[in-house]
């Protein structure tokens, strides 16, 4: 039979990673001379997520409550959305980084759960280096906890209406970023964390009961190698404004741009160390080929 895994349970990488190791290299020696991160890859940002046969319009890929992020993603440049109904190895090896949830519409009124193979590859994707951002609206708790329990993770309870959420971390990258400075978001019909597990920290708390609502998971907090992760108890904040207006991307756009260029980019100190090592070990062989 088989099982799920979570991260509280996995302690090994997987090898590999959404990049070669060369480019890894690249990448490393670009960012000691400054130059800029999609120049320096020479191919665009892949964001992987599901697609209409799961989220119905609310799907990102080319759903109607998606434009306005769309249009965000298209306006960064060098950036591409692709979708899938299944998230496979396969899939997710062909992306930079994963972005999911679990809204649903009245054309898709029920968003399946990921399937434990799917939580697995979520799991393996992170493990290896993978950057993800899951969107779990506590509107629907159930499949929000089935989306987040991977990461060792709970939503809990579901507040009804807009609703607000303060940042308690004003230092953090996705808060205090290239695009600008975020002290709070909107959302609406909001869960919040009542469980964060052993590697995500908290970034905003709901004001209505100062719970958290927005946390991350470093680069190598999982395990050596591991990428990044930002998890959110509500979808809404990052769909189109509708005519009850209670979606709300205008107003936190500045959150999502700086989290979407945050996840990908990888620590300064890592990069410097693999530069080091890639110029040291040119020099190494350079010295073994003049000794022969």
């Amino acid at each position: 039979m088989h099982s799920r895994r979570t991260l509280e349970r996995v302690s090994r990488t997987r090898p590999g990673g959404s990049r070669s190791a060369a480019i890894i290299a690249i990448a490393a020696l670009c960012a000691l001379t400054g130059v800029p991160a999609n120049a320096r890859a020479g191919d665009s940002i892949r964001i992987g997520t599901l697609g209409s046969t799961r989220n119905g319009a609310a799907n990102l890929a080319d759903g109607a409550l998606g434009g306005d992020l769309r249009d965000s993603v298209a306006a960064l440049g060098g950036h591409v959305i692709i979708a899938t109904g299944t998230l496979t190895a396969g899939f997710l090896a062909g992306i930079d980084i994963l972005l999911i949830h679990n809204a649903s519409t009245v054309d898709v009124p029920i968003v399946g759960d990921l399937s434990s193979d799917e939580q697995d590859a979520i799991v393996d994707f992170l493990l290896g280096g993978g950057r993800v951002m899951i969107l779990a609206d506590g509107a629907f708790v159930s499949s929000a906890n089935n989306f987040v329990s991977p990461l060792g993770m709970h939503v809990s309870g579901t507040l009804g209406g807009p609703q607000s959420s303060v940042v308690t971390n004003p230092n953090h990258p996705v808060t205090d970023g290239v695009f600008g400075t975020v002290s709070q978001y909107s959302g609406a019909d909001t869960g919040w964390f009542d469980q964060l597990g052993s590697f995500a920290t908290p970034v905003a708390n709901l004001q209505f009961n100062d719970q958290p609502s927005l946390a991350v998971i470093a680069q190598d907090a999982l395990a050596p190698g591991s990428g990044r992760a930002l998890i959110m108890t509500d979808a809404n904040p990052f769909g189109d404004a509708d005519e009850s207006n209670e979606l709300f991307f205008p107003q936190n756009e500045t959150l999502f741009r700086n989290a979407i260029t945050w996840l990908p980019e990888p620590d300064t100190p890592v990069l410097a160390a693999a530069a080091v090592a890639t110029i040291a070990s040119i020099r190494n062989a350079r010295r073994r080929s003049a000794t022969r």
